[in-house]
């Protein structure tokens, strides 16, 4: 089974998810979405959902949760979440080269 690896600038992401979500609703939305997010991350590295190719950067894969883009690399030994972006995010600028 492959191991699941956030970046520092995913881990960032999440924080920022989760203290937007706090301010705009409530502790438990921002706990229930960023649940949600990770368990979407878990799916990937199980094989239980799939990527798609990232029009602007080679080897990157990408998959839709709610109001966020997951981008991720995958490994034979494991899936290594990169960023967490919103939807309106400009992948160019905030994905890594």
């Amino acid at each position: 089974m492959k191991e699941l690896y956030f970046t520092p600038s995913a881990e960032d992401d999440l924080s920022n998810i989760w203290d937007y979500t706090v301010e705009k609703w409530s502790i438990e939305q921002a706990d229930k979405y960023t649940d949600e997010i990770k368990e979407v991350c878990s799916d990937l590295c199980a094989g239980i959902k799939f990527g798609r190719s990232v029009e602007v950067r080679d080897g990157y894969l990408k998959y839709p949760s709610r109001s966020h883009v997951i981008y991720f690399l995958l490994y034979d030994d494991r899936l290594e979440v990169v960023r967490i972006l919103g939807k309106r995010q400009d992948v160019d600028l905030n994905l890594p080269k």
